[in-house]
């Protein structure tokens, strides 16, 4: 039963609420139909049913849309022009480099090899305890030796059982992210990655894509860190303990994404005239937030963020920021979509709606906006980002009301709202909100 509201013309706040991954395909364990379709949401179908809907393309299709790229775009700011790599954004987003004259930084998995039977499992199984993943950067820190490369520093993070954030940095060594890619399953041209079907089962070597000093450099670094942190991986006792109990070695790490420098970008308050507040979970989006001079807040340890009592928080946290738009990126949904487990991703859904788009929707005033989408689709039977288009869904002060009923791609389709970019979104939502 539809539940329509009437929308006061006084706007009030702007919310953007983005869902990671939602967007997927027809699954037969779902009767053919989306995660999203069979998704049990009332309260988001309640905004649904005030507004409108589309579909939009996240990327040009000639690309495949990251989570970084994703916001970008939907922040209004078009990656094609602006976007300088998710190593250059994480590595900003850490603050390890600054004041440093020369960084790089990479997005690194913790990989598992076996050797004997030719397999490479990009994410370790993505079974890496927390303790784990912690005692193994903690044992490739300590022991890692850059004596070759004076003056070069190294920092690494990681978080979210098999992911990472690596950067080195110094005063006196030129570096370069224009290198290529460890990681088999990704292909690097200029700042964007790309998907490789049937890649080999192996660790590559980086190589330096052009012929400065910074870039054979940087390769040689990423080397020779690559070959040290696999002996020590090798050695950890946490690896003994692994295959005691039938489980892979963690005995590599995988670079991809490298990046040493940021584009400038137009002040957000500046290109619309509006007080911006990004809530999220990751060092890029801190990145982009310090770019275009938006508040930032860390939402909630990546781990748990699908934490209910999290969950009400943060709706909560959005009402009350003082910012006239709160930009808030969910990751719940993505985790399933890469292990190809839609049971799970429509429980993630669920829980969102539940406890976040509950609290919102019993905060919602008359005059606000709330807009909907996701940074890109992780359909489960590919496990990876693809670039379907994905829902849009705006509701609220100044919007039509069109005839979609529920949040999910076929009614994105069917409905009035016009949008077809992601990079068009923030300037239609600024315009309605005057």
């Amino acid at each position: 039963m539809n539940c329509r509201i009437e929308i006061e013309q006084t706007h009030k706040k702007t919310y953007c609420i983005i869902l990671d991954g939602a967007a997927d395909h027809k699954i037969s364990c779902l009767q053919e139909k989306t995660p999203l379709e069979v998704a049990f949401m009332p309260n988001l179908d309640f905004f649904v049913q005030n507004g409108m809907m589309s579909r939009i393309e996240i990327l040009p299709s000639t690309h495949i849309p990251e989570t970084d790229s994703g916001l970008m775009a939907l922040l209004g700011y078009n990656p094609i022009k602006y976007y300088c790599g998710r190593g250059a954004l994480e590595a900003i987003g850490r603050g390890i480099c600054h004041g440093y004259r020369y960084y790089v930084g990479f997005r690194v998995n913790f990989a598992a090899y076996d050797n004997g039977k030719n397999v490479l499992n990009r994410r370790t199984s993505r079974n890496l305890s927390e303790n784990e993943l912690k005692s193994l950067t903690d044992e490739i820190i300590s022991g890692i030796i850059l004596d070759k490369y004076p003056g070069v520093n190294v920092d690494l993070l990681s978080y979210g059982k098999h992911r990472g954030i690596l950067t080195f940095y110094s005063n006196s060594i030129p570096l370069s992210g224009n290198v290529s890619n460890t990681d088999p399953g990704f292909f690097k041209n200029g700042y964007f990655s790309f998907p490789v079907e049937n890649y080999d089962n192996k660790v590559l070597k980086c190589e330096p894509l052009d012929n400065t000093i910074a870039a054979n450099i940087t390769a040689e670094i990423v080397n020779d860190f690559s070959e040290q942190a696999h002996y020590i991986m090798e050695q950890s006792i946490i690896n003994s303990n692994r295959l005691h109990r039938g489980l892979m070695k963690c005995n590599y790490l995988l670079f991809r994404d490298g990046g040493s420098q940021h584009i400038s970008m137009r002040k957000f308050a500046e290109k619309y005239s509006k007080r911006l507040a990004i809530y999220g979970e990751l060092p890029c989006e801190k990145a982009l937030a310090d770019l275009i001079g938006a508040d930032f807040h860390y939402s909630k340890k990546l781990e748990l963020q699908l934490d209910k009592v999290h969950l009400v928080q943060l709706a909560n946290k959005l009402t009350e920021s003082n910012a006239e738009i709160v930009f808030c990126h969910i990751k719940g949904p993505d985790e399933p979509g890469h292990d190809n487990d839609p049971i799970r991703k429509v429980k993630a859904i669920e829980l969102i709606d539940r406890y976040f788009f509950g609290e919102l929707r019993r905060k919602f005033q008359k005059g606000d906006v709330i807009m909907v989408s996701c940074d890109h689709a992780t359909p489960c039977e590919i496990g990876i980002h693809s670039n379907d288009k994905v829902p849009l869904l705006v509701c609220g002060n100044n919007i039509e009301i069109d005839e979609t009923i529920h949040f999910d791609e076929e009614n994105a389709e069917r409905g009035r709202c016009l949008l077809s970019r992601a990079i068009d979104v923030m300037e239609f939502l600024v315009e309605r909100s005057k």
